[in-house]
């Protein structure tokens, strides 16, 4: 099987995101080099259920306009998530096993991790989206085991999404929110794979 490559970013312009816990104008970003576009923000941004609006000025992807319902906090109840500043170690020996609150919102959960001890090395990657109603997931130990010893990264989120054509080609904007440990702490960190 050959590597098919990376499909080039397109420009959408600048995008202004407007509603929820934003000011009243919006905030926007430009896009970067690549065509990526990023902008953290450390402060609350939005309250579950309301509505976030994304307009692109157009570009190389014609000017569009998306509205998505913010999505909803939720609680990753196991394993358990320790505080920032105390590591957490996943076991490749045996499964991971997640169970959650339950909220209305789609999740995903992704593990994730970069080799760079010889240049050229791909990343490990795994994820998986479950249903509104889903509230646990497991990854098996035949896939823990395709990942290396050492650092990684591990994200469970919840997700809104709203789609549109743009002279026929697919757009789409989501919202997402992290889970949050029973400690308080994001799950959207570095964990050690042992």
């Amino acid at each position: 099987m050959g590597d098919a490559g990376v499909t080039p970013l397109r420009s959408a312009g600048t995008l202004t995101v407007s509603g929820g816990l934003l000011p009243a104008s919006g905030v926007t970003v430009e896009p970067r080099e690549d065509n990526s576009y990023f902008r953290s923000a450390f402060s609350k941004i939005w309250e579950p259920g309301q509505r976030i609006t994304v307009k692109g000025s157009g570009a190389r992807v014609p000017a569009f306009e998306l509205s998505v319902s913010a999505p909803s906090d939720f609680v990753l109840e196991a394993p358990a998530v320790p505080r920032d500043d105390e590591p957490m170690v996943i076991p490749r020996d045996k499964p991971l096993e997640l169970r959650w609150s339950a909220i209305p919102d789609k999740k995903r959960v992704a593990l994730s991790s970069s080799v760079e001890a010889s240049p050229g090395t791909p990343s490990v990657s795994a994820s998986c989206e479950y249903e509104s109603s889903s509230t646990t997931a497991t990854f098996p130990t035949s896939v823990l085991g395709l990942f290396p010893k050492g650092e990684a990264q591990i994200n469970v989120s919840s997700r809104n999404e709203a789609t549109t054509l743009v002279a026929g080609k697919s757009v789409a904007v989501h919202a997402r929110a992290y889970a949050k440990g029973t400690s308080g702490t994001s799950v959207s960190r570095n964990v050690t794979l042992e």
